[in-house]
């Protein structure tokens, strides 16, 4: 079994404005892990934040963690080889996270979509407490 390392746990407050400082924070981690300044244009760090992003902003949208009050809590972790990132949320208000076809004229619904294509793998799992999230990006 390969080793794994805790990179960050980040909490932030469940709103909008919260999304671009947790990327920045997952990104920023994932370089330090990388020896090198998150400036760094590195594919692995492009892709973990944009993931990020993609993910936290899903919770936000389709979870308690979106609702006054709510929070949503970011790991990062390494192996060897890959970065994995994993989005807590307070509890799914409908299903678990689902790949759906965008829709070529929406603004919306490709965050998923953008997480299976560009993860090397990923999911999502369901508890009392919330949901767990997750992608893994080789580095």
């Amino acid at each position: 079994m390969a080793t794994v390392q805790l990179l960050g746990d980040f909490t932030f407050p469940g709103v909008v404005a919260e999304v671009p400082p947790a990327r920045r924070a997952v990104r920023r981690a994932a370089a330090r892990h990388l020896q090198v300044p998150d400036t760094t244009e590195h594919p692995a760090l492009e892709v973990v934040e944009l993931l990020t992003c993609e993910v936290i902003t899903n919770a936000l949208r389709h979870t308690v963690s979106g609702l006054d009050g709510g929070e949503v809590r970011v790991r990062l972790l390494a192996t060897v080889e890959t970065f994995r990132v994993e989005v807590l949320d307070q509890g799914a208000i409908g299903s678990i996270p689902e790949i759906c076809v965008p829709d070529p004229m929406s603004e919306c619904g490709r965050g998923m979509f953008l997480v299976e294509a560009l993860s090397k793998e990923w999911g999502a799992t369901r508890n009392r407490t919330g949901t767990r999230t997750w992608f893994e990006v080789p580095f």
